[in-house]
């Protein structure tokens, strides 16, 4: 899901209406249509797109002022999560449970901490420490194993294989009957 890229360009007004509600949209044209009625664009980017809104001029208080930068991020922020996403960059937004489960496998795999977490050293052994798991610093590799640990296994098979086949050669068709 994207959000509305035409929309981080320029700053939302503040509408205050007669009956108490505010409008946080882009009324950019003015342009008044027919009956005193005005067109506003309301600034809802985790909506599907564009949400637009008649209102009658007589029914605005005082002019729109425009919103301050940090309320509008505030502001699109509580609309993200309200509506269950997460806004990752200016031009990205996922849904909340995606995130998360990027997340957890960013942390699984090491890349960083958990968010809002910081990585604290604590003296007490981990669950993959007791089940024998080489640990390291992070981004050293573990030590390489040695010839006879990597290939030891491989060469005492081939030679119980070469025993076992001369003892059955010698048995079969070496014997004195």
């Amino acid at each position: 899901m994207q959000a509305g890229a035409g929309n981080q360009d320029r700053q939302p007004y503040v509408i205050q209406l007669k009956d108490g509600t505010e409008l946080v949209g882009f009324w950019e044209q003015r342009e008044t249509q027919s009956g005193g009625k005005v067109r506003v664009e309301l600034d809802t980017p985790w909506i599907q797109g564009p949400q637009r809104k008649m209102i009658s001029q007589s029914d605005i208080i005082s002019a729109p002022t425009q919103e301050r930068p940090t309320a509008t991020l505030n502001r699109r922020q509580k609309g993200y999560a309200d509506a269950g996403l997460v806004q990752v960059s200016d031009s990205l937004v996922v849904p909340r449970d995606n995130y998360d489960r990027a997340q957890r496998a960013r942390q699984m795999a090491g890349l960083d901490a958990a968010e809002g977490e910081q990585a604290v050293e604590t003296g007490e052994t981990s669950g993959a420490d007791m089940a024998g798991a080489v640990t390291a610093e992070p981004g050293v590799a573990p030590p390489r194993p040695g010839f006879f640990e990597q290939w030891g296994a491989h060469i005492g098979l081939l030679l119980v294989a070469v025993l076992l086949t001369g003892l059955v050669v010698r048995m079969a068709f070496l014997s004195g009957d």
